[in-house]
């Protein structure tokens, strides 16, 4: 069987980055050793930042004129030390430091406003001193914890600075960098009357089209998807179309990998159907890509056999069930139950399936209830005539020699 190429390796040495496989995902983890023995030597003075994060939180109000010198000082001081410590538990503890004392994004306060100012005016200076810095294992570790750091933040503000980053050869950066800029917190301050910056969000979806191929790794792309989900209106919908296409090319290929995404993405891709009601050749065009890729998760369910773990066909059916339960819910308007009473059949009747995807999706007789509801076809055929079933997802056939 063809599979995707594998991550590039995460390992990175002075930053102890690991790759940490969970299922089919793969995630980069930021690991913080600490040493005991050490412990009260390893990173920042931490006494006057915590002391004014008291006093603020005991008086709310703007923050003085000395208390913004401390966030400024503390700051400086600890993207300092990043780009001068080369040990691993040293370096990880500070960044874990200045994301501590930012406050909390969630719930925006004139001490963590004031935070995010001042990171605003260091890390630009920290990034540009990177830039000059010749290219090490030590120089990305650094690059890595600074885009953690950004990621931690949430910030809107900062986000910009991380977009670079994002099309970064070495695994770890891209994704941290990624996580940075496309994140749930970032979207919701980007939809907000008061910190809303179409300018900004152009800049941030434009950017993160050409990261959208079959490179990038599946748990980059469920982030993405998770931010364009998290957008008000219709801005997302280019960044969820792109990645239907090539999910629905993986599938098509049976390159396809951790398929627990697919059901953030085709519920994602519901709520654009539902939004976009006023114009129907968009629409038309999103339910097409919808159904298609839902068809697909069902057909490599059908067709998968022996060649699939037990695993996959578990997250294969759970994508099934929540995209019928949310996504075709939401188009409907009403419950369905097509496909969860076909998985409840499926031992005694292995042909349930395949009616019961064909009652929703459409056969070579007849369109199916999704087409309509939604007034879509699949495509013409080679005689003229509007298709009304989806494309059939090949069996995949492995060479006798291959295990």
């Amino acid at each position: 069987m063809k599979r995707n190429p594998p991550l590039a390796d995460a390992t990175i040495k002075g930053a102890e980055i690991i790759m940490v496989k969970t299922g089919k995902l793969v995630v980069f983890a930021a690991l913080v050793f600490v040493m005991l023995p050490y412990a009260d030597v390893l990173g920042l003075d931490t006494a006057n930042i915590a002391q004014l994060q008291k006093d603020v939180s005991a008086a709310p109000g703007p923050v003085s004129a000395s208390g913004q010198a401390i966030m400024a000082n503390f700051i400086t001081e600890g993207l300092q030390e990043i780009l001068l410590v080369e040990d691993n538990a040293e370096m990880a503890k500070i960044r874990s430091q200045l994301a501590r004392f930012a406050g909390t994004s969630a719930q925006p306060s004139q001490y963590s406003l004031a935070y995010i100012r001042a990171m605003r005016t260091g890390i630009p200076k920290t990034l540009n001193k990177i830039a000059r810095m010749e290219t090490s294992d030590i120089k990305t570790a650094i690059e890595v914890n600074l885009m953690i750091l950004l990621a931690q933040l949430k910030s809107s503000e900062l986000a910009p600075h991380a977009l670079p980053f994002m099309s970064r050869s070495n695994a770890a950066v891209k994704y941290w960098a990624v996580k940075a800029v496309a994140n749930k917190s970032v979207a919701t301050q980007l939809n907000s009357d008061v910190t809303d910056d179409e300018e900004l969000k152009a800049k941030i979806i434009s950017s993160l089209m050409p990261i959208i191929t079959n490179d990038t790794p599946a748990v980059i792309l469920d982030t993405i998807v998770d931010f364009a989900a998290n957008l008000k209106g219709l801005q997302g919908k280019d960044l969820l179309g792109k990645i239907c296409i090539l999910r629905t090319k993986a599938y098509a290929d049976w390159t396809v990998n951790y398929e627990l995404m697919d059901a953030g993405l085709l519920n994602a891709v519901a709520d654009q159907i539902v939004a976009l009601k006023g114009d129907q050749k968009e629409r038309t065009n999103f339910s097409r890509v919808f159904a298609q890729l839902y068809s697909y998760v069902i057909q490599r369910v059908i067709l998968g056999g022996e060649m699939l773990d037990d695993n996959t066909k578990k997250n294969l059916i759970r994508v099934m069930l929540d995209v019928e339960e949310k996504g075709i819910f939401k188009i409907m308007g009403s419950r369905q139950n097509d496909i969860k009473q076909a998985v409840s059949l499926m031992r005694r009747d292995p042909e349930i399936l395949q009616i019961k995807h064909d009652a929703v999706l459409g056969d070579s007789e007849r369109p199916g209830m999704l087409q309509n509801e939604l007034k879509f076809n699949y495509g013409i055929s080679s005689t003229g005539r509007p298709l009304t079933y989806p494309k059939k997802l090949k069996a995949l056939i492995i060479p006798d020699d291959q295990p």
